[in-house]
């Protein structure tokens, strides 16, 4: 899914999220980030990762963390509890908890 934050996203943003296949998530006057993790909390979703083009602000980083998210970088965040145990085989635990 991508979001945007109090605009739309720009036609070439538009076009790269439909070539890749992904979702839009409704704009809602709200930060990009917090748009996206409020659209999948309604749908019953739980991210995996949450990537923005710019670095998140104290707010975001904030909100990502509150959720259970740990910030990997200053575009990225990964929710641990959310990625299943499978997806790390070689590690014969889940790395993250």
């Amino acid at each position: 899914m991508a979001g945007s934050g109090d605009e739309d996203l720009e036609p070439s943003q538009q076009n790269a999220v439909t070539a890749i296949g992904a979702g839009r998530v409704p704009r809602a006057g709200s930060h990009a980030e917090i748009a996206a993790l409020d659209y999948a909390r309604s749908r019953g979703e739980f991210p995996q990762y949450i990537a923005s083009s710019r670095p998140f602000c104290p707010v975001c980083r904030k909100e990502i963390e509150d959720r259970g998210g740990r910030i990997t970088s200053p575009t990225t965040a990964v929710f641990p509890r959310n990625i299943p145990s499978v997806a790390f085989p070689s590690q014969g635990s889940h790395p993250f908890q």
